[in-house]
Order: structure tokens, then sequence, then C-alpha cells
């Protein structure tokens, strides 16, 4: 055995050994912990539970966090830890530390701190109260780190989802506007279920249903009752692809009106169900239109006919009379000249039945203008022309025709009264011709500012929905009240007589009003 080693067995030498090893134990121990706790990211702490938090330790990492040197803070010799705190968390952060002391727990907050270069920093602290012997909190003890960068990270990220959250508003708050923008109502309805769940502006404009309303009904609830039938039809079929667009669809508004609509359709899904997408246009009022053109039509076509039977009438007069009276007339004048020497009372004979055919055509001449235009008419207006019309109906055995007049007016426009009086003319015609009546009544009536023209008759009468035919007089009748604004009303029953009677506003001539 060496000798070194001999003397190290020395139960003296051991002693001596052991006691500079137990001596050097708590050195080490304290240098290992406060590098441990130097290489920390932030600082430990220790202080006392007093009004400034005294601190009574702090780790290397003290300057780090706070700018200042562990010894500035030990007894709060250079600056309190608290004042430090930001102005606006001081109060909630004592608040906090004072709850979990109060419920014995470890306490966790964030706030932000002040540097010494005015530099702002978030922190996160860990703690818990430490108890004396007694029961008292003593000290308090935990750990203070910096998360600012991970509280910037975290405000970015909060300003770019903002940012997101922004733009995902203003692009649906874009495509809402177009949405309800689009003249063309959009309903949106659930395919299995029927009902709709989605509607724009126009489509709540179209129907007369607010939004909530409309969501709240399905297919059937919008169209006519009596066309339901039809309709689910024509939903199953748009359903499967069959048509894409159903034009002239009746859709049954809330106040019960009835419009005409185009809808286009096409298969999407919405909130995760298959549904029905329909773009509806009204177009009640274009088809009103084209029926209004239609009704022009046949309405020329049946004065350009009544127009043409009218010219073919004068030229039956003319060819039946005027022309048959002229011609007599020349024959007995020729003979007239050529008896006034050789046969005198010949030739007076054959003059006088020359002038006689002569007035007889003057007279049908005067007859076919007055058919025409009654001149009259243009002289003292549409009273005295009816006036003058009935005396002639009656020269001709006509039937007894009552005249009743209650107006103000003295003239009116040249376009009403002759109006006025072809519906009285062509009233007491088909009261001489179809009628058979020994009595007629003319009622011409101003009430306010419209006036009331009514021709009855008590004959034979006839079903108004049975007639046939052109019957040129009636549509006449009916035309000139529409081109005036005004109605005709043709009322009429086998046996019972007829009575027709038309409703227009006054046009007054200028120098009347």
């Amino acid at each position: 055995m060496s000798r070194q080693s001999a003397s190290s067995e020395h139960p003296l030498v051991r002693h001596v050994i052991e006691q500079e090893q137990a001596e050097r134990a708590p050195q080490d121990s304290g240098r290992q912990l406060a590098a441990l706790l130097g290489n920390l990211p932030g600082m430990a702490y220790r202080c006392r539970n007093d009004e400034h938090w005294t601190m009574e330790f702090v780790s290397q990492g003290c300057y780090r966090l706070t700018g200042y040197q562990p010894d500035e803070l030990l007894g709060n010799r250079q600056i309190d830890y608290n004042d430090l705190i930001h102005p606006e968390d001081r109060a909630r952060v004592r608040a906090e530390v004072q709850r979990g002391i109060t419920d014995n727990r470890e306490f966790h907050l964030t706030y932000r701190i002040h540097t010494p270069d005015g530099t702002e920093k978030h922190v996160w602290e860990q703690g818990v109260a430490i108890l004396s012997p007694d029961g008292q909190v003593a000290a308090l003890e935990g750990f203070i780190t910096d998360i600012t960068e991970q509280k910037q990270a975290e405000q970015a990220l909060q300003r770019s989802n903002g940012q997101l959250e922004q733009r995902v508003k203003d692009r649906t708050a874009e495509m809402r506007a177009i949405y309800d923008g689009i003249v063309d109502g959009v309903l949106i309805a659930d395919i299995e279920t029927q009902r709709f769940l989605l509607a724009n502006a126009a489509a709540t404009r179209m129907l007369g249903y607010g939004v909530e309303e409309l969501t709240s009904l399905s297919v059937s609830d919008v169209h006519p009752a009596d066309r339901i039938e039809w309709i689910m039809g024509r939903f199953l079929e748009h359903v499967a692809g069959r048509v894409d667009r159903t034009p002239d669809m009746p859709y049954r508004q809330k106040d019960g009106t009835v419009r005409c609509n185009d809808i286009v359709t096409s298969r999407i899904e919405y909130r995760g169900r298959p549904c029905l997408i329909g773009f509806l246009r009204d177009v009640t009022e274009r088809r009103q239109a084209e029926a209004d053109l239609r009704r022009e039509k046949e309405t020329l076509r049946l004065l350009l006919l009544a127009s043409d039977h009218e010219r073919r009438v004068i030229a039956y007069e003319i060819h039946d009379t005027v022309a048959q009276q002229l011609a007599g007339a020349g024959l007995h004048l020729e003979g007239y000249r050529q008896a006034r020497e050789k046969d005198p009372e010949r030739a007076a004979e054959a003059f006088d039945a020359g002038m006689q055919a002569l007035r007889a055509c003057q007279a049908d001449v005067r007859r076919l203008i007055a058919g025409v235009r009654a001149l009259s008419l243009d002289q003292a207006g549409v009273e005295v022309a009816i006036r003058q019309l009935i005396r002639a109906l009656q020269r001709e055995s006509g039937p007894v025709v009552e005249f009743q007049c209650d107006v103000q007016f003295n003239r009116l426009e040249s376009v009403q009264e002759n109006a006025i009086y072809r519906i009285a003319q062509e009233g007491l015609r088909n009261v001489c011709k179809h009628s058979r009546s020994p009595r007629a009544r003319v009622e011409l009536v101003q009430a306010g500012d419209r006036v009331r023209i009514v021709v009855q008759d008590w004959g034979q009468g006839f079903d108004p929905a049975d007639i046939g035919g052109y019957h040129f007089g009636l549509d006449a009748i009916r035309e000139r009240a529409r081109l005036l604004n005004g109605h005709a009303e043709i009322q009429s029953q086998p046996g019972q007589g007829t009575c027709v009677t038309v409703d227009m506003p006054l046009m007054l001539r200028e120098d009347d009003e």
C-alpha cells in the first residue's frame, strides 16, 4: 500500500476531507442555482407581502426583463417593482394577486411594464404566497417572463383575423347589395320540404311579403289554389331537370292579387341542403301590354270592317236612290227637251217629273250626309243634333222616342260630340232594325265631370252571350267609349228589351270652360 493511500485512510485525514467537502457543497449548490436562474428567460423573485412588494431576492434575469440590475430592485433601493407596472394595469394586478392569496392558490396574470428606456413589455407572472409558521403570509415567490413577442404575434394575428373578417363582411355586404339590387326576384326553396330558405328584396316586393314572412312559407303558399296541382307538377319537373324555364307562371301576392312571372331555375346546395333557386321576372304588365296590342289590332280590324261596311251601305244607298233618281231625272229632262216644241203639254209633264226626281235626290243626299256627319252637330251641338235625329226617325214612322237631356255644358270637343251622336244613332238604329219596340228612350245626363248616354227600348231583346258574326254597331259603341276613356255596358234579355249605357269623362271645348 502506498504512503498516500495509507494517509487518506487515516480517520483524522478522512474527517478533514469530509469537512472540507461539506463546507464546499452549499457554495457549489449556490453557484449551480445561480447559474440555473441566470439562464432562465425571465426573473425569479421573492418579495415581502407589503404595500410596495419589497424585493428580498431577484435572479440575474432581472436586467434582461426590467432594465434594472438586481441590486437596484433588492430592498426597493432604486425603484419599486410596483412602479414598473403600467398605471392602467396596477389595480387589476394587485386585485388578482390578492385573490390568489385569499383563495390560497397560485396566481397567474399578464400585464405591462415599462423599462428605464421607455420600452413597454408584456409579461406573464406565476406566483404563490409563502406562509409563516403561524399561518400568516410572509412573502410572495414567483417567476416573471417576457411575452412581448408572443403578445405582438397574437395582436398581429387578431388584426389579421379582424382584417379578414372585415373583408369577408365587406364582400358579403357587396354580394348582398348585388343580390338585393337584382331587379328579378330570387327565391331558394328546399327540394325536400318545398319551403323557402332565402328571398331577395325584389322577391319580397313582387309577392308583398316581408323576408321573415316569405321564408316561413312553402312553394304552394304563393300560387293560386286552383293551380296548385299543375304548379307542384311543374316544380317536380324543374327539380328533375326536365325543364329549367316556365313562362307565365301565376303567383298570388299577399293581398290575393295574381300576377304572371317567367321563372328560370337550377339546382344548388344551400346550407348543406339540396335546393332549387328560381329567378322570377314579373311579366304581368308586358303580357297586359301584349293583350292590349292584340285588342287594338282587333279593334282596328273591326273598325276597318265596320268602315268598309258603312261605305258599302252608303254605296248601295247612292246606287239605289241617288243614282237612280239622277238617271230618272235625266230621262225626264231629255224627254222635255225633245217635246217642248212639238208637244208642250207632254214636255211640261216630263219637266215636272224630272224636277220631282231631283228634289227626291236632294233629300236623299242630305239624309246620306246626315248619316255620315250631321250638319247640326257642328252648328248647334250634340243636344240639338240628337233631337233632329229623333225627329227624322219619327218622320220615317219609327218608334216613339222620349228624349231626356240634363246637362250644364254648352259644347264639347268635336270628337266627343261626334262619339255621343254616333252612339245615340247606332242605338236607335238597332231599335228600328232589331228591337221591334214601339217606344224608346234616350238620356243625355251630366254628373259632375262625366257624361252618360243611355238608349233603352222595351222590345224583343237578346242574349249578349249568343251574338255571333260581326255586330259592328255594338262593337262600334264599345270602342268609341273605350277610345274616349269611357265604358259601355249593354244589358239585354230575350223578351225584356235592351239598355245601352255609356259613361265617359267630359271633354269640354275650350270656349265652354
